[in-house]
């Protein structure tokens, strides 16, 4: 899952940015638009500070606040402390 999300940023760092992703800036938070990630099932997905979406339409307050708090959790733990104790609970 990590190479996804790294073949992703460096698509649109090399400007190489596939019809089928967007990219979008939600109140300073890069939100990307793709088909591969949330898995199905799930409206959003933080993954290093970035939301990754489906369907940009299923990012309503609560769920831009929810990934929000994921977001500033990441940045309180650390990247690593963080994803072990989410794998934990």
């Amino acid at each position: 899952m990590i190479l996804i999300i790294f073949h992703i940023l460096e698509n649109i760092n090399n400007g190489n940015i596939k019809n089928n992703m967007k990219v979008h800036t939600i109140n300073k938070t890069i939100v990307i638009q793709n088909n591969i990630l949330p898995f199905k099932g799930f409206s959003a997905m933080n993954l290093f500070g970035i939301i990754f979406t489906r369907n940009i339409s299923l990012l309503n307050g609560y769920v831009l606040n929810h990934e929000s708090i994921h977001t500033k959790q990441i940045l309180e733990c650390g990247i690593v402390f963080f994803y072990i104790l989410y794998l934990l609970e």
